[in-house]
């Protein structure tokens, strides 16, 4: 798979479908991920975490993967993401970017550019 198609179906499988078990597939041990709370991630337990956490407050994910460039390991990709607060009801938008590395099919690196804690409350 090249680096697009792994994060493309890392969106797909691991928010729409809500498949943990890509989590495994998809991502590095090592990891190195940033943007997406306080805190960046280092591992695939404290991603485990973080996406559990996401998902108990939010349903109904669907990103859509919109646009990306790749260059060797490395892929830009701008993604849209709507979601169902679970508390309100109530539709959560917004678009948000990422750079990534990709080695052999697992993500070891990503910046994201959106804070998902602080788009994920509706007014």
């Amino acid at each position: 798979m090249s680096a697009t198609q792994v994060m493309e179906d890392w969106f797909e499988q691991v928010w729409n479908k809500g498949n943990t078990e890509h989590i495994d597939r998809h991502l590095s041990d090592n990891c190195n991920i940033s943007g997406l709370g306080d805190s960046k991630i280092n591992s695939v337990s404290e991603f485990r975490a973080f996406h559990a956490n996401l998902f108990q407050g939010l349903s109904s994910f669907d990103c859509k993967v919109l646009r990306t460039v790749e260059n060797g390991d490395d892929v830009a990709g701008y993604v849209s993401v709507s979601a169902t607060h679970r508390k309100t009801g109530k539709v959560v938008e917004f678009h948000t970017s990422f750079i990534a590395t990709v080695r052999e099919g697992k993500i070891y690196n990503v910046q994201n550019t959106v804070n998902f804690f602080g788009r994920a409350h509706p007014d």
